[in-house]
Parts: C-alpha cells; structure tokens; sequence
C-alpha cells in the first residue's frame, strides 16, 4: 500500500522537493546578504528606538527585497490551500470515484490501511513541505518584521505577517489537507471535493485572525490622558480628527486605538477651523477643552510565540478530528 500510495503522489513530492530547494537556494543568498544589509544600518539596535526608518528605506531602494518580502508572505498563505485543494481533496475522492478502492480492499488491504497509509504519508509530506518553506521564510524576513514591515507599523504579531511564520502554516497544513481529505470521502467526487475545500478554507484563513486569534490571551489596555502641549492632532477626514498622546508598543498588536472622554465612551472629535487651518495653539487648547484620552488595546509583542502555539495547536487538534471523523466515515463506505 505504500509502494502504491508513492506510485500516485510521487510526482507531486519530486514537485514540491524542486520548488523547495529552489526557493531555498535564492532565499539564502538572498538573506545572507539582507541580514548583513541590517546591520550595516544599525539593526538591531534601531527596533528599541523605533527608528530603523533608513535600514526600511535601503531594503525598498532594492526592489528584489521588498519581491521575496511579499512573495514568501503570499507563498505561505497559498501553500497550504493548495495542499487542501490538490493533495487533500483527491488524495481519497479519487480512489472512490473511480471505484478502484473495490480491487484494493480486496487484495488483503483493509479499508483502515488504507486510510491511515494515504494520510500519514501525504499528510506528513504536506506539513514537511510547508514547514520548511515556512523556516526560510522566517529567517529571511526576520530583519524587516522586526523593524515593522516594509510599511513601517506591520510587525510579525500583525494579521497578514502571523500566518506566514513561525509554526503556523504547518498547522494551516495540516488542516487544509485533512478537509480536503475528509471532503472528498463525502462527496466522493475530486473536483467537487477540490471547490469545496477551497471555500471552506478561504473561510478559515479570513474568519481566524478576525474572530478567533484576538481571543487567545486577554488583550492590554493602555489610557492616556491629553494633557499638556505633549499630544498630537491627526485630520482623518474633512470635519473628523483624532488626539494622540502615546507611541504604540514596538511590535505589538494593535487592536484599536480610541480617543475616548472621561466615562470611558468613545468619542470622535470634530475638526474645527483652527484645527483645519493649521493654527496650532488654538487645535491644542480646543482638544484641552475636551477632557479626552486616547485608549489603546493591543496584543503585547512577546506574545507572538504563544499565539502561535495555540493556533497551531487548534488546528491539529481539529485535524486529528477530521481524521476521526475520515476513519469512522470509511468504515460505512459500500
């Protein structure tokens, strides 16, 4: 059952080793000379000051960097998707619509063997796969997420930075292929299987860093009050303003950033005429009048590991459910 499991997915693996290694070699290279790039520009030191603003603009001077930046970021978001699309989804459906599954369960191959031989082999090839390319992202991207992205405020707690480092896509991994996998012993049909998983998986990648990921630790709230002429004014809009009085934690989550009056109640501040005028003292003493802080809620920086740990950890839980699920479902399989 082996030997015949490496005859039908073989090509796949020799096409995930190759791409791989490609991207290995360039991203090696590549990161090899970003990392020395980093600390020509003062990094690390930069990131406590949160002033790494010319080791950011040197990185977007060489139009390569800010490519593989955002092409190993998207990579690790498709990856797993098209591991549940091309792997998990027609990895059993194939089998069943074909009926060929029959002939096989009637050579001495029990419906268990040959349930668990397809999933533990693909299955671990799809986390192998996305786990290493996870890596060398990682590591090549790690100068430029701890500086905050190439947009300067993105940092790896962020939504789209999360899912693409770290551990993460190997749980996104095996989650993608164990529903496709589960999919296609209920429809019984590839392609069917295939749009199916598609669309429940897109769901999970939007609705987990809205919903769920927040949730994992209770967040921080910071209030500080606007006093003294140490606040900001920022116009948002043609009669809409906001007060700032703190910096954001370096690398932290920021969750929301309220002006809010001394009940606690979000207010919104209207520009005035000074204010739009750029008349300073007069915005400043406006705001005064006002009695508002600025409330920030927020997902500290150090809690980036853990994050990854639980959502990780929740999708191989999941996963180990679908193969449950997978294996009492074969049993009732005529």
């Amino acid at each position: 059952m082996s030997w015949l499991t490496w005859r039908q997915f073989r090509s796949q693996v020799w096409v995930a080793v190759t791409v791989v290694a490609v991207l290995a070699v360039v991203f090696a290279i590549t990161g090899v000379q970003l990392h020395h790039l980093a600390d020509a520009s003062g990094y690390p030191g930069c990131i406590s000051a949160g002033l790494c603003h010319n080791f950011i603009s040197a990185v977007k001077t060489n139009g390569l960097y800010p490519f593989l930046y955002n092409t190993g970021l998207m990579m690790l978001y498709v990856l797993p998707a098209l591991i549940g699309i091309f792997w998990g989804a027609p990895l059993l459906a194939r089998d069943l619509e074909a009926g060929s599954y029959r002939m096989l369960w009637t050579q001495s191959i029990t419906r268990s063997r040959w349930l668990t031989v397809k999933l533990l082999l693909v299955g671990a090839a799809s986390m192998i796969t996305a786990g290493l390319l996870s890596l060398i992202v990682t590591w090549w991207s790690a100068p430029i997420d701890a500086a905050g992205g190439l947009q300067m405020g993105a940092f790896r707690l962020d939504t789209l930075q999360f899912g693409s480092r770290g551990i993460a896509p190997v749980g996104y991994a095996a989650l993608a292929f164990t529903l496709g996998a589960a999919i296609g012993l209920l429809t019984r049909r590839a392609l069917a299987a295939m749009a199916i998983t598609f669309a429940l998986f897109l769901a999970i990648q939007i609705i987990t860093p809205i919903w769920i990921r927040p949730h994992f630790q209770a967040p921080v709230t910071a209030t500080t009050a606007i006093a003294g002429p140490n606040f900001n004014i920022e116009i948002t809009g043609d009669q809409q303003m906001r007060a700032l009085a703190q910096q954001s934690p370096v690398g932290a989550w920021i969750l929301s950033d309220e002006d809010v009056d001394s009940t606690g109640k979000v207010i919104y501040l209207r520009a005035t005429d000074a204010c739009l005028q750029r008349s300073p003292e007069a915005c400043q003493d406006y705001v005064l009048g006002l009695h508002v802080s600025e409330k920030i809620t927020y997902q500290p920086a150090d809690r980036f590991w853990p994050f990854q740990t639980y959502e990780t950890g929740i999708f191989l839980l999941v996963s180990l459910g679908l193969i449950g699920f997978s294996s009492w479902r074969v049993r009732r399989i005529n």
